[in-house]
C-alpha cells in the first residue's frame, strides 16, 4: 500500500480500476456477442438451407440484428467509459506534472523542457484509441480455440497454430523494434528541446552569426532520429506485412480443411464457415496490436518517463499560513550550489536587511550576485546555512502567500524598448536588487 502511494501515476490509474473493470465486463459481452455472425451462418447453412423455411429464417435474422445492436451499443459504452479514465488521469496528473515540470526548470534549466505534459497527451490517447482495445480482447482468444477444437480437433489446432505463430511474430516485432523505436524517440525529444532552447535566444544567436552552426547541431539529431525511426519502421512493416499474409493464408487454410472434411462427411459446410469466422476473430487481436504497436511503444515510454519524472520530482508539502511578513531579511553563513554541478557559487554569506532598509550587491560577471538573490528568496536551495524572513526559514513560507510580497525580475539577454512592469510597493518595502552594469550600459531591470 506504501508502494502505491508513492507511486503517484500508477495509483492515479489504480483509482480508474472499477472503470476499467466495466471495460473488462463489457469487453467479455462484446466477444460473446461476436459469435452471432457465425452461428447465424452455421444455422443458415445447416438449417435454413436444408429446410427451406422461411420462418426460421426470420426469427433468425431478427435475433441476430437485435444482438448486433446490443454489441454495438457495448462497443459505444466501453469507449466512452475508456474517453473519461483518460479524462481523469489527465485532470490527476495535469496540475502536477506542470508543477512538477516548473520545478525542474527552477532546479536545473537545462531540463526546462514541456515532454511531461507532452507524455500525459500521449499517455492519454493510447488510453481512449482503439489500441487499447487489443488488450481487453486478447484474453479471449482462448475462448475461441476451444470452440472450434469442439467443432473438430483437428480445425482447433490449425487455429491454435496460426494464433502461436502470429503471436511469435508479435514478440518478434516488439524485440526488433523496441531498441531503435526508443533511440528514435530520445534523439526526438534532444532534437525537440535543443531548438526550444535556442529559439529563446533567436536575437543573440542571429547577432553573432551561429545560425548555421546551432542549425548543424540540430540537423545531426535530427537525422539521427530520422535514421532510427526508419529502421525500427522497416522491421515493423516487414513483420506486419508478414503477418497479414499469413492471417490470409491461414484463413484459406482453415477453409480447406474445413471444406476437405466436409467432403469426407465429418463436418457440415456450416461448420467449415463458423470456424473460418470464428478463427478470423481470435486472431484479431493479434493483427490489432501489430498495427498499433508503435503507440503502444510510444505510451510505454511515456509511462516510463512520467514515472521518472514525478518520482525525482516530488509534490511541494502543505505550508503552515504565516503572517504578512515585514521586511527581516537575514542570511546565515550560507553556502549555495547552482542546480547541476558541485562547486559552490557562494561560501559563507551573512548578512542582514531590516525593514526600510535597501541592500546593493556589487561585483564582476559572474560572482554570485544572481546566485544570491535566487537564494534569498528560495528559488535555489542552500547547501549549508539559513536564509530566513521574519525569523521563518524561506523555505517554510507557502509560495503562494509570499509571491505578492517578492518583487523579482531577471537580468535578460536582450531588452525591449516597451515598458517595463511596475514592482508593487509591498515588494520594494523589503528587499531590492540591482546587478553591476559597466558605464553606459542600459538598465534593463526595474
Amino acid at each position: 500500500m506504501q508502494e502505491a502511494q508513492k507511486d503517484e501515476l500508477r495509483a492515479s490509474v489504480l483509482r480508474c480500476r472499477q472503470a476499467f473493470l466495466a471495460v473488462a465486463l463489457f469487453s467479455f459481452f462484446v466477444n460473446l456477442l461476436m459469435l452471432v455472425p457465425p452461428i447465424f451462418m452455421l444455422q443458415m447453412f445447416d438449417r435454413v438451407l436444408t429446410s427451406r423455411s422461411t420462418e426460421t429464417l426470420v426469427m433468425l435474422l431478427v435475433v441476430a440484428v437485435g444482438l448486433l445492436v446490443v454489441l454495438g451499443l457495448l462497443e459505444w459504452a466501453r469507449s466512452r467509459v475508456l474517453v473519461r479514465v483518460g479524462s481523469r488521469v489527465d485532470a490527476a496528473l495535469g496540475q502536477r506534472l506542470f508543477d512538477a515540470t516548473f520545478q525542474r526548470a527552477l532546479r536545473s534549466p537545462d531540463s526546462g523542457s514541456t515532454q511531461p505534459l507532452q507524455d500525459l497527451g500521449t499517455l492519454r490517447q493510447f488510453m481512449t484509441g482503439q489500441a487499447i482495445f487489443a488488450f481487453f480482447d486478447a484474453p479471449w482468444t482462448p475462448l475461441f480455440i476451444l470452440l472450434i477444437f469442439l467443432f473438430h480437433p483437428w480445425l482447433g489446432t490449425f487455429a491454435l497454430v496460426a494464433a502461436v505463430v502470429l503471436f511469435l511474430l508479435a514478440l518478434a516485432n516488439e524485440f526488433l523494434t523496441r531498441e531503435p523505436l526508443g533511440a528514435a524517440n530520445e534523439e526526438h525529444m534532444k532534437e525537440s528541446e535543443f531548438a526550444q532552447r535556442n529559439l529563446r535566444n533567436a536575437e543573440v544567436i542571429e547577432a553573432m552569426g551561429m545560425t548555421s552552426r546551432l542549425r548543424h547541431y540540430w540537423q545531426r539529431h535530427h537525422d539521427a532520429a530520422l535514421g532510427l525511426q526508419a529502421v525500427a519502421s522497416d522491421r515493423a512493416a516487414n513483420l506486419t506485412s508478414a503477418s497479414k499474409a499469413l492471417r490470409m493464408i491461414f484463413q484459406v487454410g482453415i477453409l480447406a480443411l474445413g471444406a476437405w472434411l466436409a467432403v469426407q462427411q465429418v463436418i457440415t459446410p456450416g461448420v467449415m464457415i463458423a470456424a473460418s469466422i470464428i478463427m478470423a476473430r481470435a486472431l484479431a487481436p493479434v493483427d490489432q496490436a501489430m498495427n498499433a504497436w508503435r503507440g503502444f511503444i510510444g505510451a510505454r515510454g511515456a509511462w516510463h518517463r512520467l514515472h521518472e519524472v514525478l518520482e525525482r520530482t516530488p509534490a511541494r508539502p502543505e505550508r503552515m499560513e504565516l503572517p504578512a511578513p515585514q521586511g527581516e531579511l537575514s542570511a546565515e553563513n550560507i553556502v549555495v550550489v547552482p542546480p547541476g554541478t558541485r562547486t559552490p557559487a557562494l561560501r559563507g554569506v551573512s548578512l542582514t536587511v531590516h525593514p526600510g532598509q535597501a541592500l546593493g550587491v556589487i561585483g564582476p560577471s559572474a560572482s554570485g550576485k544572481s546566485t544570491l538573490a535566487r537564494a534569498l528568496i528560495g528559488i535555489w536551495p542552500t547547501y549549508a546555512g539559513k536564509v530566513r524572513l521574519d525569523g521563518a526559514e524561506i523555505d517554510h513560507w507557502d509560495r503562494e502567500q509570499l509571491g505578492p510580497f517578492v518583487g523579482y525580475v531577471r537580468r535578460m539577454s536582450s531588452c525591449s524598448p516597451g515598458p517595463l512592469p511596475r514592482t508593487s510597493p509591498a515588494s520594494a518595502r523589503w528587499i531590492r536588487t540591482r546587478s553591476w552594469r559597466p558605464p553606459g550600459a542600459r538598465d534593463c531591470t526595474r
